[in-house]
Formats: C-alpha cells, structure tokens, sequence
C-alpha cells in the first residue's frame, strides 16, 4: 500500500492503512491477506513488486513517481498485477496519459471541499465490491466531479446521486460514477472517489467495499468488469430505411423480444405513416385509427419481414393529455415454446372495440401464432385470453409489458392511464372532472380499485386451447409499469 504525497500527508492516510489491514485479516482464510505500507516510492523499482497481487494507492495529490519508477508500475500492470486507486490517488501524475488510463478519470477542480450525505445508487449487485452493499447506500463523505465523464470507457459498479447533495458547478448529471473498474494494460484496476473523510474509513459497508475491490484486484474473486465499457460492443443496424410511405423495416418502436434462435420480434405502437392525417375529431369513425406493426428480424437471412398488423386505436398525434395518445399496441411476449408452437402474446387496444359516444376502449391480451417458416402472422389465429375497459378520454401512462416466470405464468403491466395534470403532477385522487359519469384524474377508480385492472401488474396461467387460470393474485397498486420482468431463481417480480 502506497501512501506517498508531493505534499502534505492526507489526514485519511492512517485511517486508510488501518481498515486495509484488519479488512485483510476478516474472511475466510483463503481470502485473507496482509499488507505492506510504504511512503518510499523507489519500491516500484525494484524486482519485489511483482510478490505482490495489488497495489494500493492512498496518496495524496502530486507528482509522487519520477519517470523510471512509473515504468516499473506500469510494467507491473502489464504482468497482470492489480490496481486500487482510492480518492486522491486519481490526483497523481496529472501530466501522465498512461496513469489518467489506469485511474479513468480526473477530479474537476470545481468538486464540492465540504463533507455532505448522499444517496450512492449502487448498480452493480454481482461484484464483490458492491453485491453486500445496500441498493440505496446513503453516506457523508466529500465528493469528486469528474473533467471527463468516464461512463462508457469504465464500468461503473456504483454512482453518486447528484440531486441528493450539492455538488457544485462542476456537477456531471444524473449519470455520476463513483466507483468503477476495467481490465487496463494487462492487469486489473479498481478506483473509488470516496474515502475523503477519515470516518470514512470505519464505516462497515464502506469496509465490505475496498475488501470487495481488492478480493477482485489481487484475482481472489472474479466479476465482469467490461459489462458497461463500449468499445467491447459493436452496433450493427439489423433494419433498413422504410420504403417510402410504408413501415416495411420498423413501425413506431415500442418493444422488442428474442427468440432462443436469435430471432427478433419487436413493435410499433401504431403511430400512422407522416404522410397520413392524423384524425382526433371524435365524430369521426376513424378517430385514431393506426396500425399496430409485428416486424421479424431473421440473423439466419439477415432480413426483416412485416409478419403482420393490427388495426388499434392509439394514432391522435401529440398535444395536451385531451388530445394524444398512448393506447396502440403495447406490448409483446413469445410463448416459453415459441420454436415448437409459434405462439406470440400481444397487448393492445384494437379499434374496433371503441365507443366514440362515451370514450371507452377494450384493451386485451392475446395469443397469435407465427408461421415458423415464413415469419408471417395469422391475425386469424388470435385468441383473445384477457380484456379489460379503459377510458381513453384523457391521456397517458398505458403499460404494455408482458414476462414469462418459470411456472409458466404470464405476468401483464397495465398501465394507470389517468391524468395527473389536475393534481400537480401526483396521481391524482380526483373524481372530477369526467367524461360522462367516468373520472379520468381518479386513482382510486384504478390503480387503488382490486376490481379494476389498470394500474397493476397481473399474472394469468395461459393455458393451450385459449384459456388462462389464476395462480394467485394481482399487484395493486401502479402508476405506469411500462415493462416488468420476473427472476426465474426467485419465482419473483
């Protein structure tokens, strides 16, 4: 553990080397460790460096390795050695690209100098440096801003929630890593921007967080540090341009699901062609009439085939919440033997099923099957499992998820579709106004009703000539579960 400064020493110093060395002797005895603590930086010269799994950064900031002794750090790395940086650690060497690259990023110079509590959303929940940590970790330390974003170049295990301190003018958005790691230059580097305060260093979780970053570095514990990094992806465009005035490449995406063949089938709400009229005059029968696209994209011939379309209501154009809309089609699932049966489950809000007189709609969920052969869909094979009313007077928030768990239960996110502009934005609990004798600012109508079904997330047992049972129960009360998904492990949401 290197703690040498150009400057004064870091108070943070003695709390630091305390914590590593009895976190090295907590676990199971094939994960214990012991530590070196050096201010000489002439240790990365000699040939003993290499005995050790990691090294440790507790410095202050500075210039702290001449030119010859970061040679042998880096030499280090590219030998497979491993890397913690902590806090000020990410102020050494500021003229050195290579040590820019192993730490990821560089403080701001506008970063808050006071200690204040923050939110840390941890996001990572397999890495051992973060899976023991709480989702929501709330601690007092003094915060870093970063010159340069380093999402997308490191993977970040854990961020700083801005909007629970002040972090300055420096303040890098929603998006605020704090603690990353990456594979760099053949070795393994972890760095933390906490750990500026000394009682930092006898908090229990953040503890469990330098043990978990170092069980990674030294390799006693494995994890997948290039999940977020993007140059380890390659984006390729499976979809064409539209011809034009049609949708035969892709509708107004809403969802999208994979076949174990690699197969991918994915949906446009039913937003019409640009150069169609948008018709929003109730008295007119076509009042929001689109078309609710299925388009297949095949890996085996590269190309994309429009499998179908539904008629829905859900084409009003854009405007205030009286005006628009987000009924359509909503959502997609394919049967757990999809290969074998071709079975698909669409969510949508067909248009015949509306009554323009007292601005009511049907929505439903139904099972379509897919000719395997040519990806084509038979709208005449559809199976109607589930429908329920839903006013569609007022706009937003209509849901449209669907996931499979491993009983074969099919879970449903429908959506609470009530306005919220007549209570401030909050879900409003308003039996006026309403259309009609039917409130559309009224939760307790919906969301907060067991007998109504929007506003929750359903599960249904569907059964093959057509039909569903009922497992259990439903989830009450939700606002706009756009999409759910279920843990197989767990049976759980």
């Amino acid at each position: 553990m290197f703690h040498g400064s150009a400057g004064d020493e870091p108070a943070t110093v003695n709390a630091g080397i305390e914590a590593i060395e009895r976190i090295g002797n907590q676990g199971p005895a094939a994960t214990r460790f012991t530590v070196d603590a050096t201010a000489d930086a002439s240790v990365f010269t000699k040939p003993r460096l290499g005995k050790y799994n990691a090294v440790v950064f507790l410095t202050g900031a500075g210039d702290v390795l001449d030119p010859e002794q970061e040679a042998g750090l880096e030499a280090y790395m590219e030998a497979g050695g491993g890397f913690l940086g902590i806090r000020d650690a990410a102020r050494n060497e500021p003229y050195s690209d290579w040590f820019s690259g192993l730490i990821g990023a560089r403080p701001a110079t506008t970063s808050p100098a006071t200690a204040q509590r923050a939110v840390v959303e941890v996001g990572d929940r397999v890495h051992p440096a973060t899976k023991e940590l709480p989702l929501e970790w709330k601690r007092t330390d003094t915060w870093l801003n970063w010159k340069n974003n380093p999402s997308g170049t490191v993977h970040t295990v854990a961020r700083v929630r801005e909007s629970s301190y002040q972090p300055g003018a420096g303040a890098n958005g929603a998006d605020h890593p704090i603690s990353w790691c990456r594979d760099y230059d053949g070795g393994r580097s972890f760095y933390t921007g906490m750990g500026g305060t000394v009682s930092t260093f006898q908090e229990t979780d953040f503890r469990a967080h330098l043990r978990g970053a170092l069980l990674w570095t030294t390799r006693l514990s494995r994890a997948d540090c290039k999940a977020t990094i993007n140059a380890n992806y390659k984006a390729e465009r499976v979809t064409k341009p539209n011809q034009p005035g049609q949708s035969d490449q892709i509708g107004e995406p809403h969802g999208l699901v994979v076949a174990r063949d690699g197969r991918v089938l994915y949906i446009g709400r039913g937003g019409g062609d640009n150069s169609a009229p948008v018709v929003t005059d109730w008295n007119d029968p076509e009042i929001g009439k689109g078309q609710g696209q299925i388009h297949v994209y095949d890996p085996a011939t590269g190309k994309v085939t429009l499998a179908g379309a539904l008629t829905v209501f859900g084409n009003k154009g854009g405007g205030d919440e009286l005006i628009k809309n987000e009924e359509g089609l909503l959502g997609i699932e394919l049967d757990p033997d999809f290969l074998t049966n071709g079975w698909v489950y669409l969510h949508y809000t067909p248009h015949s099923r509306i009554n323009r007189d007292t601005q009511m709609a049907e929505r439903r969920v139904s099972r379509f099957t897919l000719d395997l052969k040519t990806n084509k869909l038979d709208l005449g094979s559809e199976k109607v499992l589930l429908s329920w009313p839903v006013q569609i007077h007022s706009c937003c928030h209509a849901g449209g998820g669907m996931s499979w768990d491993s009983k074969g239960n099919l879970y449903i996110a429908t959506g609470d579709n009530n306005s919220s502009q007549f209570s401030d934005g909050y879900s409003g609990n308003n039996p006026q106004p309403n259309y009609k004798g039917v409130s559309f600012a009224d939760a307790r109508r919906t969301a907060g009703n067991t007998h109504n079904l929007n506003g929750k997330i359903l599960r249904i047992h569907p059964e093959d000539d057509g039909t569903y049972t009922l497992p259990r129960a439903i989830s009450s009360p939700a606002r706009s579960p756009m999409r759910a998904g279920a843990r197989p492990v767990a049976r759980s949401m």
